[in-house]
């Protein structure tokens, strides 16, 4: 079969110098995955949501349809003042700040930083001000959906779905330039989630692109489509520690003013995947779909004092919860809820995001698998696996069947001096690797 990104380059040629084809690829990925679902989920579906979508913004809508969430989209408000565009122009047009930042990088540079970079995403993505030519770029996007139609790529639903929804912004090829130069710096799903961070490449002449891992999966498993995705159309891409030299953790914040000195333990629930993380993460997929071992942890700590279990995503899907260890009811971030100082977290699997807020706050943790040992888990890189290695060394990561060792070291932790104690070890690791 021929090539979507082949038909778009012979419709848009200019736009196979940069990283739109890159981009169009990959929303067709997930296009194509998600009509090939068996009729789990249909066109209809999909059509439904993005009724309440003003933006239209397809790949967000199949995620809120996948995920099983609810089905609203928030619009944020636009600043459309000329003024109010030209000083926050100035920021970046005279490099007060080194980075624009879009979602995922929070905690690297300044909140100021970060609030300016909000706002002028509000002005020049998320408004119509920049008056970009839609008619020359509706006659391409005809023009390539006709290609479709005469390779027999889809049937008649799905190009009638594309006419409507494939996102016109593809095939602008005309800049409208409001900087010279720019670099940005960030989560790059947001490529995806929002078709108009496309204007980034139209409005800007010089675009410099770092993306960031934002969460789990990055750099712990040989196969992540998203990840390969977000690297090509990076010209610098960041991983967090383990997998960096710079020791940075992006995302968290810790929160100081807990004063509740008592020893809660955080049992964090691991989320169910989607349909696409299928695909996406495959190897990461199957080790977190094991639930096996979870009841022996449910039944073997429901001893412990102040103990509570998180609960994760249920992404369409049927969570497994405890019987025996109380379910933390509340609506919050558990990480605006962890004390550095006392608690004590539990997960499940060696892949969850909060893994990294306790390594970066050096709380103390243990990770309890249903594989053997780490060395049974399929597809780890080879850093992780290293990484991961030590901890289990360290007696940080256990087997199920070793659950009397795990009730044994909470008991060792509630100990005050324990517990500083393996914050020191915890600390030595994270300087000491790599």
């Amino acid at each position: 079969m021929v090539s979507k990104v082949d038909l778009y380059n012979k419709i848009c040629p200019e736009n196979n110098k940069n990283k739109i084809n890159k981009i169009f690829d990959f929303w067709f990925l997930r296009f194509d995955h998600f009509i090939n679902l068996n009729n789990k989920y249909t066109l209809k579906d999909l059509e439904e949501v993005l009724k309440n979508s003003q933006n239209k913004n397809v790949i967000y809508a199949m995620n809120q349809i996948l995920n099983g969430e609810k089905k609203t989209f928030f619009n944020k408000k636009k600043y459309n003042n000329y003024f109010i565009k030209i000083f926050l122009n100035f920021f970046f047009k005279f490099s007060f700040f080194k980075y624009l930042i879009i979602s995922g990088g929070e905690t690297k540079y300044s909140k100021l930083n970060d609030l300016i970079s909000n706002l002028w995403i509000r002005a020049f993505i998320n408004s119509n001000l920049i008056k970009l030519n839609f008619y020359t770029a509706n006659k391409k996007k005809i023009a390539f959906i006709e290609l479709l139609k005469a390779h027999n790529i889809y049937n008649q639903k799905e190009i009638s779905f594309l006419k409507n929804y494939l996102p016109v912004i593809f095939f602008y090829t005309k800049k409208h330039i409001i900087l010279k130069k720019l670099k940005i710096f960030g989560s790059l799903d947001n490529f995806l989630n929002d078709h108009n961070y496309l204007k980034f490449f139209f409005i800007i002449e010089s675009l410099e692109i770092t993306g960031t891992m934002h969460g789990s999966g990055y750099g712990q498993f040989k196969k992540h489509l998203t990840e390969k995705f977000e690297i090509n159309i990076s010209d610098e891409f960041i991983f967090w520690f383990p997998f960096n030299k710079s020791k940075f953790i992006g995302r968290y914040t810790l929160n100081t003013k807990i004063k509740n000195s008592e020893h809660n333990v955080f049992w964090i629930g691991k989320s169910n995947f989607n349909e696409f993380d299928k695909i996406d993460l495959p190897d990461q997929y199957i080790h977190q779909k094991y639930e096996d071992h979870l009841p022996y942890i449910d039944k073997g700590l429901n001893k412990i004092e102040n103990i509570f279990f998180i609960k994760g995503k249920n992404n369409n899907k049927k969570l497994w919860l405890p019987r025996h260890i109380n379910i933390l009811r509340k609506n919050i971030k558990i990480e605006t809820q962890i004390n550095n100082k006392s608690d004590i977290l539990i997960f499940d699997c060696i892949s969850q995001s909060l893994l990294y807020f306790a390594i970066k706050f050096s709380i103390p943790f243990i990770i309890i698998i249903f594989e053997k040992n780490v060395s049974e888990i399929t597809g780890l890189t080879d850093e992780y696996k290293k990484f991961c290695s030590i901890l289990e060394r360290e007696e940080l990561i256990f087997n199920y069947s070793e659950i009397d060792k795990v009730q044994s070291k909470i008991i060792y932790l509630k100990d005050i001096k324990n517990y500083n104690f393996e914050k020191i070890k915890l600390l030595n690791i994270f300087e000491e690797f790599n």
